[in-house]
């Protein structure tokens, strides 16, 4: 039963964590600012909440929290919310559509912006939880 409860709530988080991309796509296509940072943005907050939910997880005997509450939390925000919200598919296709339109600068940006910041907004994240 547990099994199915947590597909339940992988589900619910990557519906709201997809949602909350186009979201923030949509938003974004209302100001100056390319439509990649959208992407991007959403990489980095996505990485930063994994870090901090893995951390919380992680802390020992988790003293302080209910464990059955952490337990949902995983599936539901780590692994769906931040799956669906985070789509390194569409950065690496905005990334070469930055390539063709011969925005290099743009695309190589993004491509070490994406990975190196998101690493750093992980680590960050497990520095606040911890």
């Amino acid at each position: 039963m547990i099994f199915f409860f947590n597909i339940l709530m992988v589900f619910i988080g990557g519906a709201a964590g997809a949602g909350c991309r186009f979201s923030l796509g949509e938003m974004l296509k209302k100001t100056t600012l390319p439509g990649w940072i959208a992407i991007f943005f959403a990489n980095l907050l996505g990485s930063f909440l994994i870090g901090y939910i893995t951390a919380v997880n992680l802390m020992p005997l988790m003293q302080t929290q209910d464990a059955s509450f952490i337990s949902l939390i995983q599936p539901l925000i780590a692994i769906g919310f931040c799956g669906g919200l985070t789509t390194y598919s569409t950065f690496s296709m905005d990334t070469v559509f930055l390539w063709f339109e011969q925005k290099y600068y743009q695309a190589i940006f993004n491509i070490f912006g994406s990975i190196g910041l998101c690493f750093i907004a992980v680590c960050i994240g497990i520095q606040v939880a911890a």
